[in-house]
């Protein structure tokens, strides 16, 4: 099954972070005109374009993809190193 599979967490983490962050990604790059999203935003001097959200959304899988794995990998060890010593 794919829920036994080791990499499950990753995935679902990284997809759940993502479509968490999608609508406010769309909003950010096209709601430049927006004057009721600029009185929220936290720069209002910086424009965001297509640049700057590939290297964070880059950046941001990176440390996902890498972050869950060690964990996963981690509960694996440990999981096998209790069948080990018992």
């Amino acid at each position: 099954m794919y829920v036994e599979s080791p990499l499950f967490p990753v995935i679902v983490s990284v997809s759940f972070y993502f479509v968490a962050i999608l609508p406010w990604m769309i909003v950010d790059l096209y709601g430049k005109n927006w004057t009721w999203i600029y009185k929220y935003k936290i720069q209002p001097d910086v424009d965001v374009d297509w640049p700057m959200v590939r290297k964070a959304v880059v950046l941001t899988l990176w440390n996902q993809v890498s972050s869950a794995t060690l964990c996963c990998v981690s509960c694996l060890l440990q999981a096998q190193l209790r069948i080990l010593v018992s």
